[in-house]
């Protein structure tokens, strides 16, 4: 049969460079295939539902600035740009989801799967902890979320649901010292919350009772010292 992996941790723990790497070590004698899982590569119509926002934004900026902020016509702009966020998310998740089945159809037909970032909604659903990849409309509207918004956030969590857990999570965990060298354009607070939420997310699969191995590396190290430690422990999975 099939193995499904995921690489999962905060930013700049390195997640592609490893998914990569382990994808050229296995690939000596397994059929394997990467799938990314983030949000840096959008179908075509995510990106048009994100440029469509940015247009609503813009939009409602300049209204904003030459009539009042609470005028009819500034209101629905505002709820215009809302929705359009919205479906963004929602678009956002649709593409993840189809890789997910794609993948899964690969472990299916006896191959490796490796997936660079995984939702883990499955396990948790606080807010801390869809900031690795998980529902996002909820945050990214707090306050003003309307009827259509409210339901649009309702799809995308019962999307993000049914992501069920890899057979084997590798969390790469760092500090958010390194992750603000490695990635000093990121917002440090931000970068806080997701080294937390990785060593978070790593205790409560291991303690879920699911059939998921959880491989747990300082990804604080060099790279050939991560890459080591991951292949021994992998080496076990496999």
């Amino acid at each position: 049969g099939g193995l499904a992996l995921a690489v999962v941790g905060a930013d700049g723990s390195g997640k592609s460079t490893v998914t990569h790497a382990v994808a050229c070590w296995l690939s000596w004698k397994l059929e394997v295939r990467t799938y990314y899982m983030g949000s840096k590569a959008p179908s075509r119509l995510s990106r048009c539902l994100y440029v469509a926002f940015r247009a609503l934004r813009r939009g409602h900026r300049t209204v904003s600035q030459r009539v009042m902020a609470r005028s009819r016509v500034t209101q629905a702009i505002g709820a215009a740009r809302d929705v359009m966020l919205a479906l963004h998310c929602l678009a956002i998740a649709r593409d993840r989801a189809r890789r997910y089945h794609i993948g899964r159809g690969d472990t299916i037909a006896g191959r490796v799967v490796i997936f660079d970032r995984f939702p883990t909604e499955s396990l948790s659903s606080r807010r801390e902890h869809r900031l690795l990849d998980g529902p996002q409309i909820s945050a990214a509207l707090p306050g003003s979320m309307g009827r259509v918004t409210r339901a649009l956030a309702s799809a995308e969590e019962r999307m993000y649901r049914r992501f069920k857990l890899p057979d084997c999570l590798i969390v790469l965990q760092v500090t958010p010292k390194t992750s603000a060298i490695r990635k000093p354009d990121h917002r440090r607070d931000v970068l806080v919350a997701k080294s937390r939420a990785a060593g978070e997310v790593a205790t409560l699969a291991e303690s879920s009772g699911l059939p998921v191995n959880v491989i747990r590396i300082d990804a604080n190290r060099p790279l050939d010292d991560v890459l080591l430690d991951i292949k021994g422990r992998l080496w076990d999975v496999i």
